[in-house]
């Protein structure tokens, strides 16, 4: 970062002197920070390194202190970084798996509930929000050259399990539980029960206890005993993993997907309809607007403009559309403020005075809201009137604010539009096609075993988009009933896809079982086919799949197949 601070200090001296070098970079830098920083799961990656490389621009340095203008970038980013190092050493805790605990103990009240035949359903939904946060903290470990790190790793792991037991709990109504079974989930009750206390240091006694129930689970092919015996083994993983000391190390072991390595995930986000392309050209546009005019005008104070449309402008239309409106009140407000209280500001101390107190507020507000905007403004006008009379001050304040919204809303307008509702109508439409990628990794898994970082992609991926999909419908106005079953079926889907893969990764099929899971393949991908293509069709056709006695992988393609023709009959019915 110290690095990337540096070279864009460079470049932005070097906008400042040339007008060539001005159009050149504003087009090209902001372009390639959206594109290598920013994703549609972290829109604002590009902000700390876009807000340096545009606000040294702002005011330039003379040539002849170039070389002082380094040392002092040097020096307060050597400054920031030596004392963001003292403050995360001080406040760095042991281990931080409070959801992975919290998740523990959740599980170990399902069951509990469940062999006193008593249900809570808020505590079901507290599970699958521990199980998206997890999946959310392992998509953001990983990187350029990278699937994840080891504490991704852990993290992925832990929503894994989170994943499959909200899945069991969901189907366990559909089980048959004789009193052998009722015992062995007493026995995994009260292995949960010690199960949340463990540490990054010695697991010993908890990896005994699990192997216990483990060895009474085995060679047996109950949906009960097959459910805790995959737990049991995934969960005696993490607690050797924990036991290790280098959590930030990067996990090779689990290769990059060949679709997100460097040149292949670019070639994806310079596509004209791919949020990264389209955002990172409003932001080039604007800045590219806004530095030539202040460069050719040189009109006083005409650097406001930029400030104010890079602020403006942001990833998605409805948060610039609500920072215009915040902006523009605050500015208004702001200005009414400093007309009536700087007169009676005696001197240059009380200006300087004033100054310190409203930056200070201004940083503690919440960004984008009136009030920061109101105290930006009084800070703004306050410095500008020690150069110029106040009311002067004032009215370049209110042009340039409103020039800097008409600005930005031209260009979000009419330059490469991305707002909420189309990148909800794109996710929905990404949440099939996943679906259909699926079963081209299960098949793939008929002849070789699959890169289980292709698998940890497939599924923190969908859980980013589910994630996404459900802030979107949780904010709107309108009900999502019309879209909560498609998406208990995709959700499912996704569960049961999961578990057939590990199955097949652990148990190579027959050539009769590979018969018909071919024929399984072929009838789902055609299901999901008219689901993406928005062709749904009542299918009441019921499949049955013969696998040779595994009756889990049996009773995994017949309910993921049952999901599939549940999405047609709601596409149907919904024309969704």
């Amino acid at each position: 970062m110290f690095l990337v601070q540096m070279l864009l200090s460079i470049l932005a001296f070097l906008a400042c002197h040339s007008l060539i070098a001005c159009i050149i970079l504003n087009i090209i830098v902001p372009f390639l920070l959206v594109v290598l920083q920013s994703s549609q799961f972290n829109q604002k990656g590009y902000m700390a390194s876009a807000m340096g490389f545009v606000f040294l621009q702002l005011r330039p340095v003379p040539y002849a202190d170039f070389l002082t203008y380094l040392l002092v970038m040097a020096f307060s980013l050597g400054f920031a970084i030596c004392c963001l190092l003292i403050a995360s050493y001080g406040h760095r805790k042991q281990d931080d798996y409070v959801l992975a605990r919290k998740g523990i103990d959740l599980l170990q009240k399902q069951m509990t509930a469940f062999l006193q035949q008593t249900r809570d359903t808020a505590q079901k939904k507290q599970l699958i929000e521990i199980q998206r946060a997890l999946y959310k903290q392992a998509y953001h470990s990983r990187g350029f050259t990278y699937i994840t790190t080891k504490e991704g790793k852990l993290r992925y792991l832990f929503a894994l399990l989170f994943q499959r037991s909200s899945y069991f709990l969901e189907t366990i109504d559909h089980i048959q539980v004789c009193d052998e079974q009722q015992e062995l989930l007493q026995a995994f009750v009260g292995f949960l029960a010690h199960a949340e206390h463990f540490t990054c240091t010695d697991n010993a006694y908890l990896i005994q206890e699990a192997q216990e129930v483990f060895t009474r689970c085995q060679n047996k092919q109950d949906e009960v005993s097959l459910f805790l015996h995959n737990f049991l083994q995934l969960f005696q993983q993490i607690l050797q993993d924990l036991q290790e000391n280098d959590k930030e190390k990067v996990h090779r072991e689990w290769k990059l997907p060949k679709h997100r390595k460097f040149f292949t995930s670019l070639r994806s986000r310079l596509r004209l309809d791919s949020f990264e392309f389209r955002f990172a050209s409003r932001l080039s546009l604007v800045l590219f607007s806004g530095f030539l005019f202040a460069r050719l005008s040189n009109l006083n104070h005409s650097y406001w403009l930029v400030l104010n449309a890079f602020l403006l402008l942001q990833p998605m239309y409805e948060e610039s559309a609500y920072r215009m409106k915040t902006r523009f009140i605050g500015t208004v407000l702001g200005c009414t403020i400093i007309y009536i209280l700087l007169p009676h500001f005696p001197g240059l101390g009380a200006h300087f005075l004033f100054a310190s107190i409203v930056v200070s507020l201004m940083y503690c507000a919440t960004p984008g809201t009136w009030i920061q905007a109101v105290f930006s403004t009084c800070f703004a006008i306050t410095l500008t009137s020690l150069a110029m009379q106040e009311t002067i001050a004032i009215e370049l304040r209110l042009a340039y604010v409103a020039a800097a919204i008409i600005l930005v809303l031209v260009i979000n307008r009419f330059f490469f539009p991305t707002s909420k509702t189309g990148l909800f109508q794109d996710n929905m439409k990404h949440m099939f096609h996943m679906q259909h990628s699926y079963l081209r990794i299960l098949q793939a898994s008929l002849y070789a075993p699959v890169d289980y970082g292709i698998i940890m992609d497939a599924l923190t991926s969908f859980h980013m988009l589910y994630d996404q999909i459900l802030d979107y419908l949780q904010s709107r106005k309108e009900p999502m009933d019309p879209y909560r079953p498609i998406l208990s079926a995709l959700w499912h889907m996704t569960a049961e896809m999961e578990q057939m893969m590990f199955t097949m990764q652990h148990t190579p099929p027959t050539a009769e079982q590979e018969k018909q899971i071919q024929s399984f393949l072929h009838v789902c991908d055609a299901l999901i086919q008219q689901c993406e293509h928005g062709q749904g069709q009542q299918t009441t056709e019921s499949l049955q799949f013969d696998c040779e006695g595994d009756r889990i992988l049996k009773t995994l393609m017949e309910r993921y197949y049952h999901h599939t023709v549940d999405l047609n009959r709601i596409l149907t019915a919904t024309k969704c």
